[in-house]
């Protein structure tokens, strides 16, 4: 998937530079942000809000395509490269950030109580709200936004970041509470968010309503039962295991690295059930 595309000046020396120099660059992203690691991202944003994995295709942008508001099992993640690269954004946990606020997205599609920036702000909280839960450092997405201006379809990055830093905050009150995190209770606390904050200026005014959502129906963090999650890590633990024991057994060692790596991910996927089921209720 090529990004990177320059305009030919027709000096040939000159645009033999600008091949190579765009190839290069290419490569430094596709091994920066290679399609596995976008693929995990997406996987953990989904499963935050216990939402079905969805497939994700080259685009100009990060998005998501939801194709019915009726309906979550047909939505399409758009992937740029070149946007995030440019944005800062560069590692999983970041990466996975950006996901969630694209997945809250899908959880608030057929929301008709929001405007459409006060949407994108509530997806920026839950995207907060993922990094308090998870303990994912924010500060990558929130310096990424900080100084992009507003626009006719999202507010400016200062209040963005300061609604994502607001999520986190409320993740560790809700965890020291011992509060469910529940699509509801988070929802709650962002409305009144905006009913205490004077945000007139950036965001168009909206009459709230409490028309269902299909959020309202999903939780995350406590979508199974504790034992439950702690049954699904313990299998993930069991394929890790597996691979591990497989690589001991082979001699190339391009199969050893690859059942190595397949060991990694399933222990980390283990690991990530583990953490939810601190949070779930029994």
């Amino acid at each position: 998937m090529t990004e990177f595309e320059y305009e030919p000046t027709g000096d040939a020396q000159l645009d033999s530079l600008l091949l190579e120099t765009q190839e290069m660059i290419q490569v430094n992203n596709d091994f920066l942000l290679p399609d596995e690691m976008v693929s995990d991202a997406i996987h953990r944003a989904c499963d935050f809000f216990n939402l079905p994995d969805a497939p994700f295709v080259g685009y100009t942008s990060v998005c998501v395509w939801p194709q019915d508001i009726d309906t979550v099992s047909d939505d399409v993640f758009g992937f740029s490269r070149q946007q995030m690269m440019e944005m800062g954004i560069s590692g999983e946990d970041s990466l996975t950030l950006v996901y969630t606020h694209e997945c809250a997205h899908r959880a608030l599609q057929d929301n008709s109580a929001l405007t459409g920036k006060e949407q994108e702000l509530a997806c920026d909280f839950f995207a907060g709200i993922h990094a308090g839960v998870e303990n994912i450092d924010a500060q990558p997405l929130m310096d990424a936004l900080g100084d992009t201006p507003e626009s006719d379809s999202h507010p400016s990055g200062k209040i963005r970041a300061e609604v994502i830093g607001f999520g986190k905050e409320t993740a560790e009150e809700m965890l020291e509470q011992g509060v469910p995190f529940t699509f509801e209770n988070c929802m709650e606390r962002f409305e009144n968010y905006l009913d205490e904050h004077d945000l007139s200026d950036s965001l168009v005014d909206s009459a709230h309503s409490h028309s269902q959502t299909h959020g309202e129906a999903l939780s995350f963090g406590s979508g199974w039962s504790r034992d439950e999650y702690v049954e699904k890590a313990n299998n993930c633990y069991k394929e890790a295991e597996y691979y591990e024991e497989k690589a001991t057994r082979c001699e190339d060692s391009n199969e050893i690295r690859h059942n190595l790596n397949e060991a990694k991910k399933w222990r980390e996927r283990g690991n990530e059930y583990m953490q939810k089921a601190k949070y779930a209720d029994r």
